[in-house]
């Protein structure tokens, strides 16, 4: 993704929100989101387990209502993750 301003995506995760980014690195397009004051970053996003490794990191660094809803908020997270990973290197396929 050839941005010249790094765009981001803010998802919902019940009491927290958190930014999400994708731009261009050494080692191809990094997925970047922060979290609580923390930041998850993962290169390597054409590789199914490093792109479940990422999700599964951010749903644990995530503080989730404690409404019976848990599981709904971490299942839709995970697709809305799932989606812009996604995107992001569909989007990276087109541009190069």
């Amino acid at each position: 993704m050839n941005n010249t301003k790094t765009k981001y995506t803010q998802l919902d995760a019940g009491h927290t929100i958190i930014n999400v980014c994708c731009e261009d690195g050494r080692h191809g397009l990094t997925v970047t989101a922060y979290i609580n004051g923390l930041s998850v970053k993962s290169p390597a996003l054409k590789l199914a387990r490093v792109v479940r490794v990422f999700i599964d990191t951010v749903l644990a660094a995530c503080d989730f209502p404690k409404d019976g809803y848990s599981d709904s908020h971490m299942t839709r997270l995970s697709d809305e993750l799932e989606c812009y990973i996604d995107g992001a290197i569909k989007l990276d396929e087109l541009n190069n």
